[in-house]
């Protein structure tokens, strides 16, 4: 019986540690499972993860935002942005800035909106000036 309750105890232990979450957002995902049965008198709370988190070979998006930076983010930081897939909850856009971080913000803001045109004239300035100097 003791043996018993200590694998339970574990097995629920690994549960509850295989769950994550990551560094930009508050969502949490289950990357492994158990079907082993839990006795209600060892449960203490139940939680559902988010509909957005994808199990192995699930078709989805890659990438979602959850929440959004309200800081600035300086034009000469950023390499380039995308906007996240229909089927996020939240529309967002993710500025990729130099250090390889994503950063989501909010589309609806006007200095957003400003940021992704004075990225897209910076990127079609590069275009045309380098292919004013391939024609040369």
């Amino acid at each position: 019986m003791r043996r018993s309750c200590i694998f339970i105890a574990s097995l629920v232990l690994v549960a509850f540690c295989s769950v994550v979450g990551s560094d930009w957002s508050q969502c949490k995902c289950c990357f492994s499972f158990s079907n082993a049965r839990l006795p209600v008198q060892q449960v203490e709370s139940c939680h559902t993860t988010n509909l957005l988190c994808n199990m192995n070979g699930s078709q989805g998006p890659e990438k979602c935002c959850f929440s959004f930076t309200n800081a600035r983010i300086p034009l000469k930081q950023i390499e380039s942005y995308y906007t996240t897939h229909l089927q996020c909850n939240m529309n967002a856009v993710i500025f990729i800035i130099r250090a390889q971080r994503e950063i989501c913000t909010n589309p609806t803001e006007k200095w957003v909106r400003r940021l992704m045109k004075m990225v897209d004239n910076q990127n079609m300035k590069q275009m045309t000036e380098a292919g004013s100097v391939d024609s040369a």
